[in-house]
Order: C-alpha cells, then sequence, then structure tokens
C-alpha cells in the first residue's frame, strides 16, 4: 500500500509535536560497510486543520432542491440535485412496455447536464393534473372524481389488474435503475393524491393495509442501492432500511400534535431511522416566501426552521421559492440566510487534524503512517458507498482506499482512520499527498468538499514539512551534509545526525 499516507500543505504545525527514540528493525550489518545512515529515531508532526462550514456549499446529495418542471431558477441559489414528478403514464405504454427511452431518459440527461442528480417520485393521480393512469387500464380501472384540490380522479386501488401492473413496474424499474448515480433518492409513490400515499378526505378510496404492504415490499427488494423514502411510516416501513419525506416541512412536523409528522414518527419507532437512510421532503409551499424572513412568526404550526431540521435529521428540502419567488428567487438577506440554513442539512465531513509518524529512515527509504482524525459536523450519514481515499499529489493513479465512511453517524468526537506502516521513498514523502472522499454514486465532475478552510475542490494535500537547518543552510530529509570533517545526515526529528547516531552538534 503505498499511497497509504496524506499530509496536509500550507498548515500551521501543532506544538504538541512529539521526538521519540524507537528500536531499529533493519539488519544494518552491511549498511554501516557502505556508509549508509540507518536512523534510530521516529517523530510525530501534527497538522491541525481548520473547520469552515461554508466550504461545503453545493456539496452532492444534500441543501435546498428545486422542480425544473415549474420553471428554471431565476437565481444561482447553490444546489446539486432536483425533484421531479413523472406520471407513470410516461413510463409504461402498454402492459411489460416500459418507455424510459422517451421519457425518463432524456430527463435525467438534462439534469446530469446541468450537474444535478434526482430526487423522483411517480405518481397515477395528482389533482388538478391529467390522470398518470397508462392508457391501457383506463377502460380496465374505476376512476372515483371529486374536486378538492383542484379536482381529478382516483383509481380504484382494488382493482387486480391495477394491483399487478404496478407490482410488476416495481420489479422492472428497479432492475432498470437501481444504483444509477443520476438518481440521488427516489420516493416511493404511486398511490394517493399527488403519490402522497392519502386520498383525504376520501380516506376510504385509498389502497388498503394488504395492498401497501405488497408496495412497500416490493419497492425494498428492488431497490437495494438507491434509497428509497416514504411520506408517513406506514405497514412495517419503519422496520425496514428506507427514509422518510415531510411534504409540509415546518409547518406541523415537530410538536405534541398527533397527527403531525414527526409524532407519526414517534408513534412508529422511527425517529432514529436517519441514521440509516435519508429524511427529505418540502418545505411548506404556503411558508416558503417569508421562511427566511423577518415576517415569518412562530407558532404551534410554524416551527423554528433550523430546530425542526435538526429534530428530523433531514437531508435535503424541495423549495422551489429558494429558486424562483416573485421572478427571481431569493434576494439579499433572505438569500443569504437560507443559504446559511441550507447548509445545516445533512453530512459534512471534516478533519481536525493529522498525524504523520515517520521512523527508520534507510538510505533514501523511511517507514511511516498517518493517522487521520476525521469527523462527520452535520446531521446525518451520507447514505452510499463512500470512501476515505489518498492519491499521489498531481498524479491520478488508482487511489489507495483507507476505510468506508459512509454511515459515519453526526458526533462531535473524532472517528480515528490509521494507515498500515509502510515504507517509501522519502521523495515521495516531501511530494505528499492528497486526500479525497470518493464516491461512485456522485455524478462525474462532481467532488465532495470538506468543511476546512485548507481543502479546495474536495482535496487536502499533505506534505512532510520537517528539515534540519545548520550553519544557516536548510537541508532535506535524509540529505548528507558536512559539519566540518564529520559526514551528518537529516533525520526525522530536525535534526542532523552522523552514522552512528550520534548528535552532530
Amino acid at each position: 500500500m503505498i499511497l497509504t499516507l496524506l499530509i496536509l500543505l500550507s498548515c500551521s504545525h501543532d506544538s504538541s509535536s512529539i521526538h521519540q527514540a524507537e528500536s531499529n528493525v533493519y539488519d544494518t550489518s552491511n549498511d554501516q560497510d557502505q556508509q549508509t545512515y540507518v536512523s534510530e529515531n521516529a517523530f510525530t508532526e501534527t497538522v491541525v486543520y481548520t473547520y469552515d462550514r461554508d466550504q461545503t456549499i453545493g456539496n452532492p446529495l444534500q441543501g435546498f432542491v428545486t422542480n425544473y418542471a415549474w420553471g428554471e431558477p431565476n437565481n444561482a441559489f447553490p444546489d446539486s440535485i432536483e425533484f421531479r414528478y413523472i406520471p407513470l403514464s410516461e413510463l409504461l405504454s402498454a402492459p411489460n412496455t416500459y418507455t424510459y427511452n422517451h421519457s425518463l431518459e432524456p430527463y435525467l440527461e438534462e439534469a446530469k447536464n446541468r450537474g444535478h442528480q434526482v430526487i423522483l417520485r411517480v405518481y397515477i393521480d395528482y389533482p388538478a393534473l391529467d390522470s398518470g393512469l397508462p392508457s391501457f387500464l383506463h377502460n380496465e380501472v374505476e376512476c372515483l372524481s371529486y374536486t378538492e384540490h383542484g379536482g381529478g380522479c382516483s383509481p380504484e386501488y382494488s382493482n387486480e389488474l391495477l394491483q399487478s401492473t404496478l407490482l410488476d413496474f416495481i420489479t422492472h424499474f428497479g432492475g432498470a435503475y437501481d444504483g444509477d448515480n443520476r438518481l440521488a433518492f427516489l420516493q416511493v409513490g404511486l398511490l394517493g393524491f399527488w403519490g402522497e400515499w392519502h386520498t383525504y378526505p376520501h380516506t376510504d378510496w385509498f389502497a388498503d393495509e394488504a395492498f401497501q404492504q405488497q408496495i412497500i415490499t416490493r419497492f425494498d427488494t428492488a431497490f437495494e442501492v438507491t434509497p428509497i423514502q416514504m411520506r408517513l411510516p406506514y405497514q412495517d416501513s419503519a422496520q425496514r432500511e428506507i427514509g422518510f419525506h415531510d411534504d409540509s416541512f415546518a409547518y406541523s412536523t415537530i410538536g405534541d400534535v398527533p397527527w403531525f409528522f414527526w409524532s407519526k414518527m414517534m408513534d412508529a419507532q422511527a425517529t432514529t431511522r436517519w441514521q440509516e437512510a435519508p429524511m427529505g421532503g418540502e418545505v411548506y409551499p404556503a411558508l416558503q416566501h417569508l421562511l427566511f424572513s423577518e415576517e415569518y412568526v412562530e407558532d404551534t404550526f410554524q416551527q423554528n426552521f433550523r430546530e425542526t431540521v435538526q429534530i428530523t435529521h433531514m437531508t435535503y428540502l424541495l423549495n422551489y421559492q429558494a429558486f424562483s419567488m416573485n421572478g427571481v428567487g431569493y434576494e439579499g438577506e433572505q438569500y443569504q440566510r437560507a443559504q446559511q440554513e441550507s447548509l445545516q442539512m445533512g453530512y459534512e465531513f471534516s478533519i481536525t487534524k493529522a498525524l504523520l509518524h515517520a521512523s527508520n529512515l534507510h538510505g533514501d527509504k523511511i517507514r511511516v503512517q498517518l493517522e487521520v482524525h476525521l469527523r462527520n459536523s452535520g446531521i446525518a450519514p451520507f447514505y452510499y458507498p463512500l470512501s476515505l481515499s489518498i492519491h499521489k499529489k498531481d498524479m491520478e493513479e488508482q487511489p489507495t482506499l483507507i476505510s468506508d465512511v459512509e454511515l459515519l453517524l453526526p458526533s462531535n468526537e473524532d472517528t480515528i482512520y490509521t494507515t498500515d506502516t509502510i515504507e517509501i521513498p522519502i521523495s515521495e514523502l516531501v511530494n505528499g499527498y492528497v486526500l479525497r472522499l470518493t464516491s461512485e454514486h456522485i455524478l462525474e465532475g462532481s467532488h465532495i468538499s470538506w468543511a476546512n478552510a485548507e481543502q479546495f475542490q474536495g482535496s487536502i494535500e499533505v506534505a512532510y514539512t520537517q528539515q534540519c537547518v545548520s550553519a544557516e543552510e536548510t537541508y532535506l530529509l535524509g540529505e548528507a551534509v558536512m559539519v566540518g570533517d564529520t559526514s551528518c545526515y537529516c533525520d526525522v526529528d530536525g535534526l542532523l545526525y552522523t552514522i552512528n547516531n550520534e548528535l552532530c552538534y
């Protein structure tokens, strides 16, 4: 593992650097004859990092979201994902005839070209819009008309052909798109008004519990990589690795009222589900225009945004007004406040310090070990496979992966990742390495920025900075120096030693 080092350039050194003796593990019997210096010293250089949350603006898979079907943004509010409803009729034209290439694929590519991943919800019944029921089912499935919410037609969910069609679609859709990195998260949808799993006030129209359970089970089976979410913890969803989305966020989300979102999560014992699956949703539309203004008044229903985010551990929220309100989106102080609040959501990885242990300088080789102190300083995990990786600086060879960190939970404590102790050329240590967070489930060209001032586009560089100074001359690690008539060598602790490990001065 030649790449198991990481080192930070342009950082201050902590005063707690340690110099200690260590037994030499090499056989030096021949080295003395060849005048090869073999060190008996070890040194730990500690680099302290500066926390800076603003560096994470626009990180993948989190933050505020808009819907491009409602209109393109009128400002440059930072985002990395977008939301889209899509009717089932655009994905399924005839029995077992799936039309993704004509409907979904062009849109996914458009979003990708914008640098966005997609949160998707498939629906059948969207009030005030044309029915999303596939045309071949129009004469087979009874439709129940309603006038609420702008009017529409609710399909008879007990229809056996409709049920089998939906279950087959879920299986096929999962086979085609599970793990596709153009998808961020998938909302279960399909049933109820807007695919929100209710037909209120016509509660007796909704799918029965048995079919609800079939839908949940089929989605959970079909999507093993792409995280899925439900509107509320129906049936056994709270016991599965399924997340949830609150589409009335900041209005009736937290509090003691039994029908509030978090009350239902508490009743289902699902308040820790965020540790394994994402939480998201939509800021209550009627609040979006004033949520971050002085006019916003908190009460039992209208709630403090930051407190509500922290309690529910939100990763993303649909907030169309942030991008497009009054033809311009948020402006001025409201824009700045919203941007800062968006940083409260999701994961946030920072490095507090790195300890570089160097020992056994041996000719042009040295033994090294790196200890990285990493923290998830956000409120949620990263929900896809994610690795801490090391590259040689200025080279794009296959990196060494130190560890998987995707489900590193938020904490005020560091998680310590330590590499193996290896022998490398001194030049490799001095040139430095780059530390990144890497995942196959973000778009090519995207990167995950650290919450550190020293990072640049997701990279933190580190190089061993210890040097030796003698007679106002500076010498590099391992460099031979004549001090009077004595051959001396620049060692790991910044001091010069003779071939016999005695100080030269």
